[in-house]
């Protein structure tokens, strides 16, 4: 059944955050299976079937327009028939966010929630989570949760975990350019190159690697720290390699991915990784971690030495036994593989029909 679509994305980019991404992608696919998708957003380009209109400030506007039969919101921007909560709820991820800090530090983020600028955030995201008629999409249970905290109903939250392309991301993508990537991060063959990739080093929790690779005391284990930000010291076995544009060939030179963040709805970088046969370790707070076996899964809060020895066994064991890294690659692969972007927008055609059908009741 062919429909009229009208999302909302702040902005429409391919080359922009994951959740921009995200949305495009989303768009292109069901514009490519016959749906007529419209989307307002602050800055995006009309193409590949899509009818951008600029200005977010004009929703009502576009709306009264199109006249969609349903308006998709990709976050909380404004009333809709479907909420796609990429990011969870902004009051939970301050929540989390605090673990991030210690000592004076922490007892000022803890008051600084009580800012106007963070309280309009919430106050406005649990005015959407409250109507009645609003359905959520949320990509893991850790935002699900979220969003009943904030105020949903709990029959109106449906949760469907991260997909990946497995044309952008698969292992002979990722080997191709794995021998000269190396060599521009100064890496020897016998090297193993855990990767970290993230922007936000303090949310993702970079400075447990540096207490975990401190310790570890094994020359040929490398930290690479892939992103936007270079952390503020150095180490004999930290490599910044700055930010990337072909993830699937820096998945592809490393040996493995560490993620021990404090937050992620669900942790595109993870999948992508798994993808391209790399073995993870990932927080029990990444949204991803739902999904992955529990010797993958490690915490990241709680006493700090229990912590970082937890870490740093678990990575001590994949940069020394190649054959565990093998196995686990091997199984992220098949996991990642039942997890086509294409199988994702299968169901996202079924969810968007169901809805359509509630509507009618």
């Amino acid at each position: 059944m062919s429909m009229r679509l009208l999302f909302l994305v702040e902005h429409f980019r391919w080359q922009g955050t994951g959740l921009e991404h995200s949305a495009v992608r989303l768009c292109r696919g069901l514009a490519a299976r016959g749906h007529a998708v419209h989307v307002a957003a602050d800055t995006g380009e009309t193409g590949d079937g899509i009818t951008v209109y600029p200005g977010l400030n004009r929703i009502s506007e576009t709306q009264a327009a199109v006249r969609p039969d349903l308006t998709i919101d990709w976050g909380f921007i404004h009333p809709a028939d479907i909420h796609r909560m990429g990011a969870g709820t902004h009051a939970g991820y301050l929540g989390y966010y605090l673990d991030a800090f210690s000592g004076p530090a922490r007892w000022w983020r803890r008051l600084e929630r009580w800012a106007p600028r963070h309280q309009r955030v919430i106050r406005r995201q649990r005015q959407l989570l409250a109507r009645p008629a609003a359905r959520f999409m949320a990509n893991s249970h850790l935002t699900a949760n979220l969003a009943i905290e904030g105020g949903a109903a709990a029959d109106r939250v449906t949760v469907c975990h991260q997909h990946v392309s497995l044309e952008e991301f698969n292992p002979a993508k990722a080997e191709v350019s794995r021998t000269v990537l190396r060599a521009e991060w100064g890496l020897a063959d016998e090297d193993v190159a855990f990767l970290f990739v993230a922007h936000n080093l303090r949310l993702k929790n970079l400075e447990l690697l540096r207490q975990v690779f401190e310790k570890l005391n094994l020359p040929n284990a490398k930290l690479v720290v892939v992103g936007k930000r270079h952390p503020r010291w150095e180490a004999p076995w930290l490599i910044f390699a700055g930010e990337a544009c072909g993830m699937a060939a820096v998945y592809g030179a490393g040996d493995a991915l560490l993620h021990p963040t404090y937050f992620d709805s669900c942790a595109n970088v993870v999948l992508e990784a798994m993808a391209c046969a790399r073995p993870v370790l990932v927080s029990d707070t990444a949204g991803i971690n739902e999904l992955l076996a529990e010797e993958q899964v490690l915490a990241v809060r709680g006493e700090n030495s229990a912590v970082e020895s937890s870490w740093r066994q678990a990575v001590h064991g994949l940069a020394t036994d190649f054959s565990l890294r093998r196995r686990q690659g091997e199984a992220a692969l098949n996991l990642a593989a039942g997890r086509n972007y294409q199988c994702f927008l299968d169901w996202f055609e079924a969810y968007l029909e169901s809805v359509a059908a509630d509507r009618q009741l």
